[in-house]
């Protein structure tokens, strides 16, 4: 597990991104910036084309805790499929 640092505390970073619907503000912590900016060239997808897809995901609440949400659940899907990977090639190599 990571080491949590003061540069990770919850100091907000306000960014303007532009949507299918226009210019928005979303407020996030650089890490999730980050985590962000890496989905989005992970997937091969613009910042607009990503926003434009956790938009339609949405259901309740904000834009703000559905880009949140997206990023875990994004990285939460990417660890289970890399561990039934690792599995999968443990019981290969038996």
């Amino acid at each position: 597990m990571p080491e949590v640092s003061r540069n990770m505390g919850s100091i907000l970073v306000n960014k303007n991104i532009l949507t299918s619907h226009g210019r928005t503000s979303i407020r996030l912590e650089p890490v999730l910036w980050d985590t962000f900016y890496t989905i989005a060239k992970e997937e091969g997808l613009s910042q607009k084309q990503l926003i434009d897809i956790i938009e339609k995901g949405r259901e309740k609440g904000g834009r703000t805790s559905a880009v949140r949400t997206y990023m875990v659940s994004y990285l939460r899907d990417k660890l289970a499929a890399e561990q039934q990977e690792v599995a999968r090639l443990r019981k290969k190599n038996k």
